[in-house]
C-alpha cells in the first residue's frame, strides 16, 4: 500500500526444513524503518511445526528501547485452518517478558513522545481458542507502579463483548506514578 514506506530493510532467515507437513525455520534478524519513523530493530524467532503442533522459541521483537520476548510457546491444533481461525481446539501456552517504552511508538501517536518511563511486564499464559489465562502476572514501572496477580480474558476478539476477570494479589500506585499517568 502507498501509505506504508519501508527503508533500511534487513533480513536473515534460515529454513532447515520446509515440507508439506512440517517446517523448521529461524528468523535470525528482521529489521526496518517505516516512513512514519517507527524503527524495528529486530524480530527473531525459531519455529518448528508439523500438522498439529507449533513450537516457538527465542521470539523477540526489539524497538530502540522496547523489548518483547515470548519463550517456550507451544501450540497444538487439529487442523491448520483451526489455528488460523483460533477455534476452540487450538491450545497454547508460553511465557511473556516485556520492557515497554511507549515513546518508541510516538511516530504513530505523537502524545507518546514524552512517555519515556519503562513498563515491565512478565507473565505465563495458557489458552484455548480465543480465551486465555495469565498467571504469575507482574506489571511495574520505575515510578512505584506494582501490579501482581492472575487474569482471564474471554473472547479477546469480541470488542466490547470481551470479558476480563482479574484477581490482583498486589496493586500499588505511588504518588509519582499517579502524576505520571495523569
Amino acid at each position: 500500500p502507498s501509505h506504508v514506506g519501508i527503508k533500511d530493510f534487513e533480513a536473515t532467515i534460515s529454513v532447515k526444513a520446509l515440507k508439506r507437513d512440517s517446517l523448521n525455520a529461524t528468523i535470525r534478524r528482521l529489521a526496518f524503518t517505516e516512513k512514519s519513523g517507527v524503527e524495528l530493530k529486530k524480530i527473531g524467532v525459531r519455529l518448528v511445526a508439523d500438522n498439529n503442533h507449533l513450537k516457538i522459541d527465542d521470539f523477540i521483537i526489539r524497538f530502540p528501547n522496547t523489548t518483547v520476548a515470548l519463550d517456550n510457546m507451544e501450540v497444538s491444533f487439529d487442523r491448520l485452518e483451526n489455528l488460523l481461525q483460533m477455534t476452540s481446539d487450538v491450545h497454547y501456552n508460553g511465557e511473556l517478558n516485556a520492557s515497554l517504552f511507549l515513546s518508541d511508538f510516538s511516530p504513530l501517536m505523537p502524545k507518546l513522545r514524552g512517555l519515556t518511563n519503562p513498563y515491565h511486564i512478565k507473565t505465563s499464559f495458557c489458552g484455548k481458542g480465543k480465551n486465555f489465562d495469565l498467571s504469575d502476572m507482574s506489571v511495574s514501572d520505575s515510578k512505584n507502579l506494582e501490579i501482581h496477580g492472575n487474569a482471564s480474558i474471554l473472547d479477546w476478539d469480541a470488542g466490547r463483548n470481551m470479558y476480563l476477570h482479574a484477581q490482583l494479589t498486589e496493586f500499588s500506585l505511588g504518588d509519582s506514578s499517579l502524576k505520571y499517568l495523569l
